[in-house]
């Protein structure tokens, strides 16, 4: 079969490099009418932008002249049309402040006219607050009275100037303000926190709080200082109970019912208050409202609770005169004291500086660690030691907070359990740590010669108490005796001038126990003592047999 076949144009070589030689030069003849084209448009269009902007600017123009007086003139047209204004930094026309016109008028004669009506307004403010035969003045200070007049006037001051440049604008919105006003309003706050400070300080200065039912001791005894109590009311007296040592009686207890107290309303009068200045009433007499509150406690449950927690006594039957008398005198220094909540006593902060002009006697004391010698106050250590052990035996509410034991250990009492004072030197502290008062009852039978010390207060609900120990872990015999020779003694004399001393590792524990007196828990382990060896000292004499012998 045959195909058909398309035949083929053929040109020749010279006539088609023709063609496409005439087909380049009409492309490059119409760049060049199309570059022309543009070039005539935009000469046409600038020229009518030149002639617009010639048009505007001879109907619309501004000049600004500034006048001798500061101010400064502004002209010119808009659309063909004349305008102007005076800028002289004072408040348009038509603008008012809380109903007040200030046109016209600066920023600081505005301001300056302003605070004298605030100032004026807040000395006009006078409340007085009476109580009884008490009158209290809350004034505008207690308000704490603050105004937002400058940030106000500051607003008011920028209309007609809300452009730097279109002057037409700030000149359209003055007319508007001169024609249909502005009114511009400050706000004056008070604080009420401010507020509520000061009425607390009225408050906490009426407020009394509810006394509690309580307790108050009276000493019986000599020794201190007899008759003087602990204080309290004689009017509230409910009850007493004498509170007897070895068939003496030492001290009495006497139990208070308390009274109530009063509280101001503070909520009542901050509302009365602030009730009178919103309403613009200024001054104003007002009456403090209180609330009576009666005490909590039960003055019959208060009685029925106290008792003796702990008592401790030593035996001074060796003591001469002076000496017993120092141990009485301090014991009835120490009776009837009372120990508050939180509070923290010291023996010689009771007892003072020991001096014969405060009827001190001389009795032998421990003098440098190493010997006796008369003293003012001497053997008042064993009124300290045996009050140490009461304290002690109240438990963890009552915390020593100063001890020392004495470089000499005492025959009156148990290694580690003693307590060393001097007037300015080694002292006994102590604090209650507990929610309730304790009060010492210390005795001293100068017919038995011992010396009690009792602490009394609400008894444990459980009937725990606590008891003591010591345990000498380690004793330790000190040198051979220096033997020092006195020529100016006779031959055959000595004295023995230092005792030595055993050296003493001591440990102090404390155990608790319940109402049938079984341990309760572990025992505890309170602190350690050591109490240095003390070498002795013999003088013997080596002078004449004839010499005498020294006192």
């Amino acid at each position: 079969m045959l195909k058909n076949k398309t035949p083929k144009l053929k040109i020749p070589l010279r006539q088609a490099e023709h063609i496409a030689l005439t087909a380049l030069m009409i492309a490059a003849i119409a760049a060049v009418v199309l570059s022309i084209t543009k070039l005539c448009i935009g000469l046409i269009i600038d020229s009518d932008h030149k002639r617009a902007v010639q048009d505007y600017t001879a109907s619309n123009n501004a000049t600004v002249t500034k006048n001798e007086d500061g101010s400064i003139t502004i002209q010119g047209y808009a659309g063909g049309i004349p305008f102007g204004y005076i800028e002289n930094n004072t408040f348009c026309d038509g603008i008012t402040l809380d109903g007040i016109s200030i046109a016209g008028n600066t920023y600081d004669e505005v301001r300056n006219d302003y605070y004298k009506r605030f100032n004026a307004l807040k000395s006009s403010i006078f409340y007085t607050v009476s109580y009884g035969s008490n009158n209290y003045i809350i004034d505008a200070s207690a308000l704490s009275l603050t105004t937002d007049v400058d940030n106000v006037l500051l607003e008011a001051m920028k209309v007609g100037r809300e452009s730097d440049t279109d002057f037409l604008a700030n000149y359209n919105k003055r007319l508007e303000v001169s024609k249909n006003g502005l009114e511009f309003t400050t706000t004056i706050n008070y604080s009420e926190e401010a507020l509520i400070g000061f009425i607390d300080t009225i408050a906490d200065e009426l407020d009394t709080d509810p006394i509690e039912p309580y307790v108050t001791l009276r000493n019986l005894v000599g020794g201190g200082k007899p008759g003087v109590g602990t204080g309290g009311s004689l009017a509230d007296v409910y009850d007493s109970m004498v509170i007897k040592i070895a068939g003496t009686d030492v001290a009495e207890a006497i139990f208070h019912y308390g009274s109530s107290g009063k509280y101001i309303d503070r909520d009542a009068l901050k509302d009365s208050i602030l009730d009178s200045y919103n309403n613009k009433i200024y001054n104003k007499t007002l009456e403090l409202i209180s609330t009576e509150v009666q005490p909590t406690g039960n003055v019959a449950e208060l009685k029925s609770g106290f008792g003796r927690i702990t008592i401790f006594n030593t035996d001074f039957s060796t003591s001469g005169t002076n000496r017993s008398r120092n141990v009485q005198k301090a014991a009835g220094m120490l009776n009837c004291i009372e120990i508050l909540p939180g509070e923290e006593l010291t023996y010689n902060g009771i007892l003072g500086p020991r001096t014969e002009a405060d009827g001190w006697l001389q009795a032998a004391g421990i003098s440098g660690g190493k010997e006796y010698v008369d003293s003012p106050g001497g053997g008042i250590c064993q009124v300290s030691s045996t009050l140490y052990n009461s304290l002690l035996m109240v438990g963890p509410n009552i915390e020593i907070t100063e001890r020392h034991h004495h470089s000499i250990p005492g025959s009156y009492i148990a290694l580690g359990l003693d307590a060393t004072v001097s007037s300015y030197g080694p002292n006994l502290g102590w604090r209650n740590n507990s929610d309730a008062s304790y009060f010492i009852v210390s005795y001293a039978d100068m017919n038995t010669k011992k010396i009690y010390c009792s602490i009394y207060g609400t008894i444990d609900p459980n009937g725990y108490s606590y008891e003591l120990r010591s345990e000498t872990i380690e004793e330790v015999e000190p040198p051979e005796p220096k033997m020092i020779a006195e020529p100016l003694w006779p031959s055959g004399y000595s004295k023995v001038v230092i005792t030595p001393r055993n050296r003493y590792v001591v440990n102090v524990y404390r155990q608790k126990y319940d109402s049938n007196h079984l341990p309760v828990g572990e025992e505890e382990y309170l602190y350690q003592d050591i109490y240095k060896s003390v070498q002795g000292e013999i003088h013997y004499g080596t002078g004449s047999a004839s010499l005498p012998r020294p006192d």
